[in-house]
C-alpha cells in the first residue's frame, strides 16, 4: 500500500483502529527534528559565490605583453579530474616574447590546480609563435588546437597534454601536429574550432587562403585526425578539405569568424561570417568531408547579416545558430533554428528566428557562444558594453525552448558580471555548461589576463559517478507518477505545506551526463533521466509496506538509483528549497541510497519499524493541522 493511500484511509479502517486500541503502552517518542533545508531566492543567472567567492577569477598567464583566454572545457563526471575547468588562450613563449599555448586548470572552487603544470598554469612553446583557439577533453587528457604563425604562412596546430600538463609524447610528433593547406602547402590556415567524434577522431575547423578568380578567398578549412594525431585519409582530400560557401570569410582572430563547429551523427556542421558580405553561413559536411547535398543549397545555408556567429545542435539534430546585428530591425541577438535539411524551423520564433532586442538587453550586448541545456533552453554567452560606462562585462542570457527570455534566470532572463571585471575591447568570449547547469565563461581582461566567471544554473540532481555500461531500460511516466504522489506526501509529513504545488508534469528524457533530475519552475514540471544516468532506476511500487523501507540496505539495490529519492528532491525544489549539505536536498545521489528531508532522517528516531511509521503518521497529521 502507498503511504499516501494509507494516510487517507487510516481513520476509516476498522482494523487499524482495533490495532491502535490494543497496542501496549510505550515510552513517549519524541523525534529529534533537524531544521528543514533553507528556502532561498533562486540564484540561476547570478554569479556563483562558491567560485572564488565572487564568481570571477583572473589569472596572469603571459609575460609583459599579456595574453588572454579563448576557449574553455570542463572535465566530465567519472574522470579523475571531474568538475575541474580548463581555460586555453595566449601564453608566453620560452623566450618571453613569442606567443605560446597557454593552458590554465582551475579546481571547481576557482582556485588554481597545483597538480597541473606550474601551479596550475602551462605555457607551452611548440613552433615559435603559437595561437591556441579551441580545447577538448578526452578522458583526462587535454587537446588544444589553434595555429602556428610561420615566416611565410600559418598552419593548423594541435597539441595533446597529459593530466599533469606535460606534452603527451604518444600524440603526433612529440605531442603535436602541424597541418599545411593548399596545393603548394603554403596557404595560410588558421584553426578556430575543434570537436571530438564518438569514435575518438578529432575534427578541427578554421579558415584557409584559397586563390580564386584572380584573388585570394578565405574559405572554410577542415581537417580530421585519428585519435593519435594522424590525418585521417578517409576524410576529404587525404584528411583535409576547403569549403567554398560563396563568400570570403573572416579569420578566427578577427572581430567575427569561425567560433564553433557541431557534430551530430555522421554530420559535421560549421558556421562562418562573411568578410565583405557580413552574412552568416552554415555549412554541413558528410562523414567523408563533402558538402551535404540535402542541406540548404548544395550544403550551405545563408542566414543573412550577423556578427560573431556561434553554433550548437539540439539532441534531435536541429541546428541552432546565434549572432548579433546592429543594423537589423530590431538590433539585437538573433537565434535561428534549422531543420535537418537546413530550412528554418517555422515553429520556432518568427519564421524560425527568435530575436532578443538590444532595447531589452542594453545597447551593444554581443553574443559569441550558445549551448542548449537539458530542458531545451538556449543559454547564450557574450559581452556587454553598458551605456553608462566603458567597462565591458560578461553577459549570459537564457531563453525558453520557445525562444522567449526566461524570467527565472538572472534579471528578466539576463545575467551580467557587473563591474567586477573589465574585459578587453571586442573580446573573444567562450562558454560551456557544467553538468549541474552552471555556465562558465572565459575571456581576456582589459589588462590582458585570463578571466573566468561562473553563473549559477538550476543545479540538477547529479549521480556521484557513471557506470561502465549504461542500462538499456527506460523509465516511463506511468511508473513515475505514483511515486510523485508519495514524494509529495513525504514533504507533508515533514511539516511542509504542499498546497501550492498543484499538478506537476513529468517528462522523461536523455539528460546530459550525470544528471538524474531537474525541476522546471517555469512549466511546473519535473524532468527525469530515462535511465538514471546509466545506472537504471529502482521503482519501488510499495515503499511503505516495509517498515524499514528507509534503510538503503533493506530496499534500494546497490547498483540502482532510487526514483523516490529523486522525486522528493525535485519536489523540494518546486517547493522553494535549494541544495543542502545533507538529506534529500544534497546535490548528488549515490546508488543504493534512499534519502528524506532532513527532518525525517531515520537515524534521528528512537525506535525502528512500526514506531518509525507512527512518527511519520503523527507528523503528517500535524502538518495538516498546522505547518511546522
Amino acid at each position: 500500500m502507498f503511504f499516501s493511500s494509507w494516510l487517507r484511509n487510516r481513520n476509516s479502517n476498522p482494523r487499524a483502529k482495533r490495532a491502535k486500541a490494543a497496542r501496549p503502552k510505550y515510552t513517549r517518542i519524541r523525534p529529534l527534528l533537524e531544521h528543514l533545508e533553507d528556502r532561498c531566492v533562486p540564484t540561476a543567472g547570478f554569479l556563483d559565490p562558491t567560485f572564488n567567492t565572487t564568481g570571477v577569477v583572473t589569472t596572469p598567464v603571459a609575460g609583459p605583453s599579456g595574453g588572454g583566454a579563448f576557449a574553455v572545457a570542463i572535465y566530465a563526471p567519472g574522470t579523475a579530474n571531474a568538475g575541474k575547468i580548463v581555460s586555453v588562450g595566449q601564453g608566453t613563449g620560452s623566450k618571453g616574447v613569442n606567443t605560446a599555448f597557454g593552458v590554465v586548470r582551475y579546481n571547481p572552487d576557482g582556485s588554481l590546480d597545483s597538480t597541473f603544470g606550474n601551479g596550475g598554469i602551462v605555457n607551452q612553446t611548440l613552433s615559435g609563435n603559437d595561437v591556441p583557439m579551441a580545447v577538448a577533453l578526452v578522458g583526462d587528457k587535454i587537446l588544444v588546437s589553434g595555429f602556428a604563425i610561420k615566416s611565410t604562412t600559418d598552419e593548423f596546430e594541435i597539441a595533446r597534454f597529459n593530466s599533469d600538463g606535460s606534452l603527451d609524447q604518444t600524440f603526433g610528433t612529440k605531442g603535436m601536429v602541424l597541418t599545411a593547406f593548399g596545393k603548394s602547402r603554403s596557404a595560410a590556415a588558421d584553426a578556430g574550432a575543434m570537436a571530438v567524434q564518438a569514435d575518438g577522431k578529432i575534427v578541427v575547423a578554421g579558415i584557409a587562403d584559397v586563390p580564386r578568380k584572380q584573388q585570394v578567398y578565405l574559405e572554410l578549412a577542415v581537417a580530421r585526425y585519428t585519435p593519435d594525431g594522424v590525418l585521417d585519409t578517409t576524410f576529404g582530400n587525404n584528411g583535409e578539405m576547403t569549403i567554398d560557401v560563396g563568400a570570403s570569410l573572416q579569420p578566427p582572430l578577427a572581430s567575427a569568424g569561425i567560433q564553433t563547429l557541431a557534430l551530430y551523427g555522421n554530420s559535421i556542421d560549421l558556421v562562418g561570417h562573411g568578410q565583405y558580405s557580413q552574412n552568416v553561413y552554415v555549412a554541413q559536411l558528410t562523414a567523408a568531408g563533402q558538402l551535404e547535398p540535402n542541406f540548404g543549397a548544395g550544403g550551405v545555408v545563408n542566414l543573412g547579416q550577423g556578427f560573431d556567429p556561434s553554433l550548437t545542435v539540439q539532441p534531435d539534430g536541429k541546428l541552432v545558430a546565434v549572432s548579433y546585428s546592429n543594423s537589423s530591425s530590431p538590433a539585437g541577438i538573433h537565434v535561428t533554428r534549422l531543420l535537418a535539411n537546413g530550412s528554418p524551423d517555422t515553429g520556432f520564433g518568427t519564421g524560425g528566428t527568435a530575436t532578443v532586442p538590444w532595447s531589452i538587453t542594453g545597447w551593444n550586448t554581443d553574443s559569441t557562444a550558445v549551448k542548449v541545456d537539458s530542458l531545451g533552453r538556449f543559454v547564450i554567452g557574450g559581452y556587454q558594453v553598458p551605456n553608462s560606462s566603458n567597462n565591458i562585462n560578461f553577459v549570459v542570457i537564457r531563453l525558453t525552448s520557445a525562444g522567449a527570455l526566461d524570467s527565472t534566470f538572472g534579471v528578466g532572463g539576463i545575467g551580467t558580471s557587473g563591474n567586477l571585471v573589465g574585459l578587453a575591447f571586442t573580446p573573444t568570449v567562450a562558454m560551456t555548461l557544467q553538468p549541474d547547469g552552471k555556465a562558465v565563461l572565459v575571456s581576456t581582461t582589459n589588462d590582458f589576463k585570463f578571466v573566468a566567471a561562473r553563473f549559477d544554473g538550476d543545479s540538477p540532481l547529479l549521480a556521484t559517478s557513471l557506470p561502465q555500461h549504461a542500462s538499456s531500460v527506460s523509465l516511463t511516466s506511468a511508473q513515475a507518477q505514483p511515486l510523485l504522489v508519495e514524494a509529495e506526501a513525504i514533504w507533508r509529513a515533514a511539516g511542509v505545506d504542499t498546497s501550492t504545488l498543484g499538478a506537476i508534469d513529468i517528462h522523461i528524457a536523455d539528460l546530459a551526463g550525470a544528471e538524474l533530475g531537474l525541476a522546471d519552475e517555469v512549466h511546473h514540471a519535473i524532468w527525469l533521466d530515462d535511465n538514471a544516468a546509466g545506472w537504471g532506476w529502482f521503482v519501488d511500487n510499495t515503499p511503505w509496506d516495509n517498515p524499514n523501507y528507509l534503510m538503503p540496505s533493506d530496499q534500494v539495490p546497490s547498483d540502482h538509483m532510487d526514483l523516490l529519492t529523486v522525486l522528493e528532491h525535485e519536489v523540494g525544489h518546486l517547493l522553494g528549497f535549494e541544495h543542502a549539505a545533507t538529506g534529500v536536498m544534497q546535490e548528488t545521489l549515490t546508488t543504493g541510497v534512499r534519502e528524506l528531508p532532513n527532518g525525517l532522517q531515520p537515524s534521528l528516531w528512537s525506535t525502528e519499524g512500526n514506531e518509525s511509521i507512527s512518527v511519520l503518521l503523527s507528523l503528517e497529521q500535524k502538518s495538516k493541522d498546522k505547518p511546522m
